[in-house]
């Protein structure tokens, strides 16, 4: 069922700032062959990059009730601990809100999503030999739970 989405980020700033890379994708899949982006198999969400709007509130299309999202930030300069990383399931109810506070202060909203949860856990049960690069990346360790059925796609 078509669903209602929107996100928004509140800043102080004029311009979204500070990231490397910052991206979307709505997720299908996941690659354990890989890491980083291209581990987790779907389309990116194209409004939602290094160039979106801040305090505008954007309509996201082509999204289905069920749906699974991964928004990543590669901060820049580098460092690990600043980068971000949300994954949510798109509910349509302009009630759920799903947001996090990002490195330099602005803040990343999804109206019409809840946040999923996840952990490094079941990457390093079920992927121990991969390494350090796989095992610490974020979005290997969501990956990871999606195949292991901790939450299914639509």
């Amino acid at each position: 069922m078509p669903a209602n989405l929107k996100f928004f980020i509140l800043s102080d700033r004029p311009a979204f700032q500070g990231w490397r890379y910052f991206w979307a994708k709505n997720v299908r899949g996941f690659d354990p062959s890989v890491h980083c982006a291209r581990c987790l198999i779907g389309s990116y969400e194209k409004k939602i990059g290094t160039r979106a709007l801040v305090n505008t509130e954007v309509d996201l299309i082509n999204h289905n009730v069920g749906d699974l999202l991964y928004v990543c930030g590669v901060a820049q300069p580098y460092k690990w601990a600043n980068n971000f990383h949300m994954a949510c399931r798109v509910t349509g109810s302009m009630q759920d809100v799903a947001a996090d506070l990002m490195a330099g202060g602005d803040t990343f909203i999804m109206r019409g999503a809840v946040k999923v949860p996840f952990d490094a856990g079941t990457a390093e049960r079920q992927f121990a030999g991969r390494g350090r690069d796989y095992l610490t990346c974020r979005n290997f360790q969501f990956g990871a739970e999606l195949a292991a059925g901790r939450f299914a796609c639509s």
